[in-house]
């Protein structure tokens, strides 16, 4: 299973909870407990948006994985459970924006959502009392706090759910692109990592570790390659075949906050898949990571409930 991505050090806690007593007052803010009732209540709800993909973008729509910066491509989310007092809580993610449209394929309307995980909004309902205050947090890379206004779909079996956020704030992110073609084993990614600078100095220094939000977390793209597939049940599975892609392996392994960012194809620059965290793949294998591809999110459409603009709309379905 996914390792645990709550927050253990005191110093991004309290970084995390001071950003939260400043917007409380927010007209934008959403209380926690509404965004786990939508979280429930829009399972496997199917949007009308739709997602443009992009197999081969323009140089400015890439993401260079040598330059091991981030401008604006992967957000920190932070699920705070502000109560009872004393007992405070922050669970820790990443995820990624992505840019959807409205309607027809040359309609210019749209929004930005972020795409994350769905288990660590598991664990802060496992954390949470039914009536406890907090909200969710998306840090932007400078560690810009913007709160999530709704969760209008997500898909707890594909590991997979959307935030919405305010559209005065959609500037601050620079939304990435995807692509539904699977990659071949072997094929070099880059895995997006985040540790907590504390851990990294406990752990022998932040050298090749970006600066992020505010310097209290660092990140890099880990450099690896695609292991192989697994269908549903977990048998290995092919691209260009029948067989279904339900999950993909990879390495190297990605760190416990990194669960929800992205993983990119270091030849085309795009979102071929998103971190789940990481499990054993026989014990000749040995540990893999494991995330989820893209082309679930775009081929299925059950993952994200959002349609393409390359498929037929469809019924939301765990096939």
């Amino acid at each position: 299973p996914p390792r645990p991505s709550q927050s253990v050090h005191r110093g991004l806690d309290d970084y995390i909870f001071g950003r939260f007593q400043r917007l409380r007052s927010s007209p934008s803010f959403v209380p926690l407990r509404n965004l786990l009732r939508e979280y429930r209540e829009n399972r496997e709800r199917v949007l009308d948006d739709y997602l443009p993909y992009e197999p081969a973008p323009p140089g400015d729509r890439r993401v260079d994985l040598s330059r091991n910066e981030d401008d604006g491509g992967t957000v920190l989310i932070a699920h705070v459970i502000a109560e009872p007092v004393g007992q405070e809580k922050v669970v820790v993610c990443s995820g990624f924006p992505v840019r959807t449209r409205y309607g027809q394929a040359n309609d210019e309307g749209g929004r930005t959502l972020i795409v994350t995980c769905t288990h660590t909004i598991e664990q802060v309902q496992f954390l949470c009392p039914t009536d406890a205050g907090g909200t969710t947090l998306i840090f932007t890379s400078s560690g810009r706090p913007i709160p999530a206004t709704s969760v209008p779909s997500s898909l707890p079996g594909r590991d997979l759910t959307l935030l919405a956020i305010p559209q005065q704030a959609e500037s601050y992110f620079r939304p990435l692109p995807v692509s539904p073609y699977p990659l071949p084993e072997s094929a070099e990614v880059g895995v997006h990592n985040s540790v907590e600078e504390d851990m990294l100095l406990l752990r022998g220094g932040i050298q090749g570790w970006e600066r992020w939000i505010d310097g209290k977390v660092r990140r890099r793209w880990g450099m690896g390659q695609v292991e192989g597939y697994k269908d549903q049940a977990w048998r290995d599975a092919q691209p260009g075949t029948y067989d279904h892609l339900a999950h993909l392996l990879f390495l190297p392994l990605p760190t416990g906050s990194s669960s929800g960012g992205p993983i990119v194809s270091k030849e085309t620059g795009v979102v071929v898949g998103v971190v789940v965290g990481d499990r054993i793949d026989g014990v000749k294998r040995g540990q893999k990571g494991w995330g989820v591809p893209i082309f679930e999110v775009s081929m299925h459409q059950s993952c994200l409930g959002i349609d393409t603009d390359w498929d037929v709309r469809c019924s939301v379905s765990q096939d």
